[in-house]
C-alpha cells in the first residue's frame, strides 16, 4: 500500500494546509518512525535542511538537493544563467560593480520576504556574498508551476487602504503590496515558457517563480520558492495539481 507524507521545512502554515487538503500526514522533523519504501511518496515542502533518513527509498516530489539549490540565491542565479533563463546581472565581487548604478546587496543567500537586502550604489553597500543589478521594474508576477504547467498566476499590486510608507524597490506584503489573481493589463507572452523552464532547470516538480518586467517588456526571474503561501483558491489549484503528480 502506497503511503504519502509531506516533509515540511518547519512549522509551516502553508505546509499544514496542503497536507490537510491532500488528506496526508506530515513527517516529524525529529524522531520520526516513518521509513520510506519504494512505493511510498514524500512531498518536500521547502525542506532544505534535513536529509531525513526516514525518507528512505520513497519517491520524492521536489528532491532535497533541488530544494537546496533553489533556496540558495547565488546557486540559483548561476544555474538559471547557465541555461539561458533571463536573470538580473549579478556578481560576488563588490569591486566589479559600476559606480553609477543601483544594486541590491544580499547579506544572506537564503533569506525571504526582502530579508537581508540592502539597496544602494556600490560605495553605500556592505560586503555581501551576492550583488544583483537593480532593474527598474514596471510589474512583478508570481507563476506557480506544478508538473510543467502553470496552475496559478498573479500580479503584485498595491494594497488598498495602506497607511504605511511604501518601498519603491522592494514590493512585499510588509511594504503594502499583495499578489492578485484578477488584474488588468498586458502580460508578456514570454513569461509562461520562462517560468516553466526555470522550474525545470532547477530539477523541481513544483515551485513559485517570482519574475519582473522592465520598461521595455523584458522579463527577469528573481527566485523560485519551494514553500510558498497558499490559501483559498491557490490552495485548491496547487493541491489538485499535486494530486495529479501523485
Amino acid at each position: 500500500m502506497k503511503r504519502i507524507r509531506l516533509n515540511p521545512y518547519g512549522k509551516s502554515k502553508s505546509g499544514r494546509a496542503l497536507a490537510r487538503y491532500l488528506g496526508i500526514k506530515r513527517l516529524k522533523l525529529n524522531n520520526s518512525k516513518f521509513k520510506g519504501r519504494p512505493n511510498d511518496v514524500v512531498i518536500n515542502w521547502g525542506n532544505a535542511r534535513h536529509n531525513l533518513d526516514n525518507v528512505g527509498r520513497a519517491r520524492q516530489i521536489n528532491k532535497l538537493e533541488n530544494v537546496q539549490l533553489a533556496s540558495n540565491k547565488l546557486h540559483t542565479l548561476y544555474k538559471l544563467a547557465d541555461n539561458n533563463i533571463p536573470v538580473p546581472k549579478f556578481s560576488t565581487d563588490k569591486s566589479e560593480l559600476v559606480p553609477e548604478r543601483l544594486y541590491m546587496a544580499r547579506t544572506t543567500l537564503t533569506g525571504h520576504s526582502g530579508r537581508g537586502i540592502v539597496i544602494g550604489y556600490p560605495e553605500e553597500l556592505p560586503m555581501a556574498p551576492l550583488y544583483t543589478e537593480y532593474i527598474n521594474k514596471v510589474a512583478e508576477y508570481r507563476a506557480i508551476v506544478v508538473g510543467n504547467k502553470i496552475v496559478d498566476f498573479k500580479k503584485k499590486l498595491k494594497k488598498r487602504d495602506w497607511e504605511g510608507e511604501r518601498d519603491e524597490y522592494i514590493w512585499n506584503h510588509s511594504n503594502g503590496y499583495i499578489f492578485a489573481r484578477n488584474f488588468s493589463g498586458y502580460v508578456p507572452t514570454t513569461i509562461s515558457n520562462v517560468c516553466i523552464n526555470a522550474v525545470s532547470v532547477l530539477g523541481l516538480d513544483f515551485g513559485a517563480v517570482d519574475i519582473i518586467e522592465d520598461e521595455t517588456g523584458n522579463v527577469y526571474v528573481l527566485e523560485i520558492n519551494t514553500a510558498f503561501g497558499i490559501e483559498g483558491t491557490t490552495l485548491e489549484l496547487v493541491g489538485n495539481a499535486i494530486k495529479e503528480l501523485l
